[in-house]
């Protein structure tokens, strides 16, 4: 539906799924069978790094490198050369929330913390620490670990300072068995080893180290590392891993439409709004590409004949999808025109209803790009705008990827990974995803129905 009566948003859902390739598959075959036993502790391991620095500065922006993974930990070793300014926030652009497990400890002029966000959002992210003023030579770095609890990860802390070649955190004893354990030193000259036992993650241009090491039982531990001289502050924290490891993967539907459709079946994989919701329009397919039956021609409520397609069987509620953009020819038109694609998640359709959730994006890259998020409540035309965002921020062109997921009642869309909206509610529990299409005033855009669509799709449960 087009944003000029619908914020719709672009339903690419691109589902964060991992081994999901090759051609349609079917509902048995895809589907995880139920754990009857409880399974084995989760190992926790590392998973990437980044550093920032500057020599004064009253926040620092710190990128991961790569998209980070859903329920994973975050830890946040900061470090600065003075007594007098003090951390006053630590977030991120996923919007985690961090927690101090250790300080700040201070020596002359030198203070560290460390912080920690536990269960993180997915995809790529960068942290920022702000400071309540300039700090002097802050410098900070940002880790990422899998397999740690989601709830209760923080177990035991120590920290210390003194000065020699030789910086330790003292001791402190772990509570549980199989924990990681972070150490970061913050130094008057510059970290040069890690520990025994312990694996040297980085040492920043400033010379501040952190450190990891995976311990398989209780007892008492402490961090060490090696410098070349001076003062020093050394911090230690132990986390706790998960109880259980992340559950396999659910149900997938993976296609980058090899069959000639219309309506698109893929073997009964998909139900259709015209052909089972009847006020609708059809999904189509070539090689490679699916697309629109919608004229875009139609007024009142009759123009938000949105071409769409549900996947067939029973999905779990939490669900993602993504898609790959295509574009045939750029719209260039500055007035009016909506040609946009839609993930649709959890939805029901029936003879004049469709109930679901369309996360939908215009198919252009410019100013008047937009991402709706939408309910469709039952009836043709009837549909509640849940958000609406507009600008060259959300443009998309072919090959960019289209994702969203809805866990819980939150539903987010992600462009190349990256988050550009999310909204709660609470209507639907359950149903499937799908795809979708709509096209309004064609002649305007200069395109039609087979001008935009998707060259893949997946769907995931979880």
């Amino acid at each position: 539906m087009g944003t000029s009566a619908k914020s719709s948003l672009v339903s690419v859902v691109v589902a964060a799924i991992l081994g999901c390739s090759g051609g349609p598959t079917n509902d048995s075959a895809s589907r995880a069978e139920p754990q009857a036993l409880a399974l084995p502790a989760a190992t926790p391991a590392f998973v990437q790094v980044g550093s920032a620095v500057s020599s004064s500065a009253s926040s620092l922006a710190i990128p991961y490198p790569d998209a980070q993974a859903e329920g994973d930990l975050n830890v946040v070793t900061v470090m600065w050369g003075d007594t007098t300014s003090a951390v006053s926030s630590v977030t991120d652009i996923k919007g985690n929330t961090y927690a101090r497990a250790v300080g700040p400890t201070t020596i002359t002029g030198l203070t560290s913390a460390i912080y920690y966000a536990k269960s993180i959002a997915g995809g790529s992210n960068t942290v920022t620490v702000t400071f309540d003023q300039a700090a002097s030579y802050p410098n900070v770095n940002v880790l990422e670990y899998s397999g740690l609890s989601t709830t209760s990860p923080l177990d035991v802390t120590s920290s210390a300072t003194s000065s020699g070649t030789t910086a330790n955190s003292g001791s402190a004893t772990t509570t549980s068995a199989n924990e990681l354990i972070v150490g970061a030193g913050n130094p008057s000259s510059a970290f040069t080893a890690a520990g025994s036992g312990f694996s040297n993650r980085i040492i920043n241009s400033f010379g501040g180290i952190s450190e990891d090491k995976i311990v398989s039982s209780t007892g008492s531990y402490n961090a060490t590392a090696t410098l070349t001289s001076g003062t020093w502050v050394m911090q230690m924290a132990t986390f706790r891993a998960s109880s259980n490891p992340p559950p396999p993967p659910g149900r997938t539907y993976t296609t980058n439409f090899p069959l000639t459709e219309n309506p698109i079946s893929e073997g009964g994989n998909w139900l259709n709004g015209d052909a089972v919701g009847l006020d609708w329009t059809n999904m189509q397919t070539t090689a490679g590409f699916a697309f629109a039956t919608q004229p875009g021609t139609n007024t009142g409520d009759a123009m938000f004949d949105d071409s769409i397609a549900l996947l067939t069987g029973t999905w779990g509620n939490d669900q993602s999808a993504e898609a790959t953009i295509k574009i045939v020819n750029p719209i260039t038109a500055t007035g009016p025109c909506y040609q946009e694609s839609e993930i649709l998640l959890r939805g029901n359709i029936s003879a004049h209803r469709a109930k679901l959730y369309e996360v939908n994006v215009g198919d252009r890259n410019d100013n008047s790009s937009y991402i709706n998020i939408v309910r469709w409540n039952g009836p043709l035309g009837n549909f509640t705008t849940l958000l609406s965002v507009s600008g060259a921020t959300y443009g998309v062109k072919t090959g960019d990827i289209w994702k969203a997921t809805i866990v819980g009642n939150t539903i987010t869309a992600y462009i190349n990974g990256v988050q550009k909206g999310q909204v709660t509610d609470s209507a639907y529990a359950s149903g499937n995803p799908g795809m979708g299409m709509y096209l309004q005033s064609p002649s305007t855009c200069g395109s039609g129905d087979s001008n935009f669509g998707f060259s893949s799709y997946t769907a995931t449960d979880h």
